[in-house]
């Protein structure tokens, strides 16, 4: 089972956007969400975590003074009980098969006796979905805010990202 973090500090419409999107986009892969409410300063947004939470729709953790988001992180995976953890913001905008795209990256396609072992897939320590918006994995530029629609299609993606990076866009083959 995979644990979704999501940290939460403000921006209480951004946070209930992506906790909505995350929860009503379905996945065959199962997973829990984990909100870590960072000792937010807006109430508003604390009672309706606290609310939505009671409800079931979600498990929460409040921590008793702000942590920072690492600190809130490492909280989160603390006590995650699934083997693999995906950290999202809590104004990340995920859609369709979202989580499915996801760990079908970091997850081998066949069982180990399917293929020779010089064949097998390496282990994943990290898969990362593009982002107009996410600093140091933003695409197609590297740690800037990219205006550009990413509802492009790939090659046209990665040509735009090489003309902006002068070439030091690599596109990874998947």
């Amino acid at each position: 089972r995979v644990v979704v973090i999501v940290p939460v500090y403000k921006g209480r419409g951004e946070t209930l956007r992506a906790i909505h999107a995350c929860l009503s986009a379905p996945q065959q892969t199962p997973f829990t969400l984990l909100a870590v409410n960072d000792r937010s300063p807006d109430p508003q947004l604390t009672a309706e975590l606290a609310d939505l939470a009671r409800k079931g729709l979600f498990h929460l953790v409040e921590n008793e003074q702000n942590l920072g988001f690492v600190r809130s992180v490492n909280r989160a995976l603390s006590l995650r009980q699934g083997r693999a953890v995906v950290l999202l913001n809590s104004d990340a905008q995920v859609f369709g098969d979202w989580l499915d795209r996801l760990v079908a990256h970091a997850e081998p396609d066949a069982e180990p006796e399917a293929e020779p072992a010089d064949a097998a897939r390496p282990r994943v320590g990290s898969v990362t979905p593009l982002s107009n918006n996410a600093t140091i994995c933003s695409y197609p530029r590297f740690n800037a805010n990219n205006t550009m629609p990413l509802e492009i299609d790939r090659p046209d993606l990665d040509r735009l990202a090489a003309r902006i990076n002068r070439g030091r866009a690599v596109p990874v083959p998947t």
